[in-house]
């Protein structure tokens, strides 16, 4: 299989070839500076990382083993990913409200959250 050929890094001044965005000197600062950006437009993603929440979320599943999509088409699948039915957005009502829950497979999981947009933007 052919590989792309080798571009400049994107770090400023860094003559470094690469067949990624970045080189391995960059990459690492790179990823640091973009997760820093998340946290300050995300505030809310901290919320996912909440001991009651991880235990709620596990709970949750044991409740409803089944995606719930699946279920509508007549299938039984397991689910494996909690899913907020309404995107909460940040609004802590909607992601911390179990009735705004379901259990979806990867596959409808991947399908919605492809529609909605990443975290239901």
């Amino acid at each position: 299989m052919p590989f792309r050929s080798k571009h400049q890094c994107n770090a400023p001044n860094c003559k470094t070839l690469t067949n990624e965005r970045y080189c391995e000197m960059h990459k690492k600062q790179a990823e640091k500076e973009y997760e820093a950006q998340r946290e300050i437009n995300q505030p809310w993603r901290k919320w996912y990382f909440m001991p009651w929440y991880r235990k709620a979320v596990d709970m949750f599943k044991a409740e409803h083993p089944l995606c719930a999509e699946c279920a509508r088409e007549g299938h039984d699948h397991a689910g494996g990913h909690l899913d907020h039915i309404v995107p909460h957005k940040g609004n802590w009502e909607l992601f911390s409200n179990q009735s705004n829950w379901q259990n979806l497979c990867e596959h409808h999981h991947n399908i919605k959250t492809a529609k909605e947009g990443r975290w239901g933007r």
